[in-house]
């Protein structure tokens, strides 16, 4: 492990309210270690990672230097893992459904890089990105507040192969009679929604964007299926 980290008072420092600039710089961290540290996201990603920033903050106590805190970093992890729980074990297991396959507890993560600013009491991810299992390719951006509360937005890109599987005549049939016909589409691409709180998330897939790039006659098709996903959202 590699950690380099360098602070020093600015001149707008005094005794009463000393200032801190510094930079950082870190590899081969533990990504759970740091998230249960500085986070309430532990025992969800595990592997090691890399990061490089600058931050600031003021205040003596724990807590003035949380609340002033503004921070700008890279982040990558080349390979590691994310094990499942709760509302995201629960969209998982529906995207599953969606695809006739199974999906692990516990899903690789490949190559996972991301912009980490922290600002006004926020953690904000910016294209979070990454290769999640044999599902395909996540994107996210978004933050999570100090007070626990989830704002996130993105996509999942479903490699060519659960893609296939959605869209297979085994699946939909043979749908070039319906109104709207068949397109060909590669990978499918379902825009994801996180938001609740750290201890109550709630995640949603929208599977209406399937009508939208495989045509209206692979929804219809569908239906049935996407329906009772779309119920349990």
């Amino acid at each position: 492990d590699h950690r380099d980290l360098h602070s020093f008072p600015t001149r707008r420092s005094s005794d009463l309210n000393p200032v801190y600039d510094g930079r950082f710089a870190a590899s081969n961290i533990e990504a759970n270690d740091f998230a249960e540290r500085f986070t309430k996201f532990g025992g969800l990603v595990y592997g090691k990672f890399n990061f490089d920033g600058t931050y600031n903050a003021e205040g003596w106590e724990p807590e003035a230097l949380l609340n002033t805190l503004t921070m700008s970093s890279d982040a990558l992890m080349r390979e590691g893992q994310i094990r499942t729980s709760g509302a995201i074990q629960n969209g998982l297991q529906k995207l599953a459904q969606l695809v006739n396959d199974d999906f692990d507890v516990t899903q690789e993560l490949r190559n996972a890089r991301t912009k980490i600013t922290v600002e006004n009491g926020r953690v904000k991810f910016d294209k979070l990105q990454s290769t999640l299992g044999k599902i395909g390719d996540v994107e996210v951006s978004g933050s999570y507040g100090f007070d626990g509360t989830l704002d996130y937005s993105g996509k999942i890109l479903l490699s060519e192969q659960q893609t296939a599987r959605v869209l297979s005549k085994d699946v939909i049939g043979d749908i070039t009679g319906f109104l709207g016909g068949g397109r060909s589409v590669k990978r499918l691409s379902l825009p994801l929604q996180i938001g609740g709180t750290i201890e109550k998330p709630t995640v949603s897939i929208d599977y209406n964007a399937i009508g939208e790039q495989a045509g209206k006659g692979a929804l219809d098709a569908l239906s049935g299926r996407v329906k009772g996903l779309l119920d349990r959202q």
